[in-house]
């Protein structure tokens, strides 16, 4: 690598760490050292549903070391301490590699680190409710801050799910696509798995069919 271009990559990291402050955990270099940023690594809590994420906005996400060394073939015969190796367990479920090259410009940093800003946003605790068509009661549960994934049990029929933040029910977050009966077709009282996504809608499940592909989210 020519020296010109490690210093175009540390401008890139150094973008990034700024950019990035406060979202997610980002690389650091050790005191005098120089590094020539091979990749640009960060932590997330939820690294696969960001990568997600990103991939939907149109960013390439990379995780070179889904499995720790420990825990590959050749390593099999070495031993491990008491307790395990735990850093190694839980980081290789938490990094994830975003675009690094000495030419990556500051307008595209700016859209990988909103996309990242977007997609890292923690769902406060939520008020759910399926709200039946014909008018019978609602089936509700209530969602601890940061979950992105609930369960309800409905009987077939028609609903419009609500889900509004508890201590703002002015904020409501609409449905993903992916919802879908545990066991299809859906027998009654069918459980239901749902999965969030930020917004301002409505999402309407039709469960009569036996599969639970949600029409188009209205705006509500």
């Amino acid at each position: 690598i020519f020296a010109e271009e490690i210093t175009m990559r540390n401008e890139v990291a150094d973008r990034y760490a700024q950019m990035l402050e406060g979202l997610v955990t980002t690389p650091t270099v050790i005191e005098g050292g120089v590094s020539t940023w091979a990749q640009y690594v960060i932590e997330a809590d939820d690294r696969d549903g960001l990568a997600a994420h990103l991939r939907e906005a149109g960013i390439p996400t990379a995780q070179y070391y889904p499995k720790p060394l420990h825990k590959q073939t050749a390593y099999e015969s070495f031993p491990v301490g008491a307790g395990g190796l735990k850093v190694s367990e839980t980081i290789c479920h938490r990094v994830l590699a975003l675009p690094m090259h000495p030419y990556l410009d500051g307008q595209t940093q700016t859209k990988i680190a909103g996309a990242i800003r977007d997609g890292n946003r923690v769902p406060p605790a939520l008020r759910v409710c399926a709200h039946p068509l014909d008018g019978g009661k609602p089936r509700c549960i209530d969602t601890a801050p940061g979950a992105t994934a609930y369960r309800l049990a409905l009987a077939p029929g028609r609903y419009v799910v609500v889900a509004q933040a508890k201590d703002d029910p002015g904020l409501r977050f609409a449905h993903a696509s992916r919802i879908r009966c545990i066991r299809a077709p859906c027998p009654p009282d069918a459980l239901v798995e749902l999965s969030l996504a930020p917004g301002e809608a409505l999402a309407g499940i039709d469960l009569t069919a036996g599969a639970a592909e949600p029409p188009a989210a209205a705006d509500g």
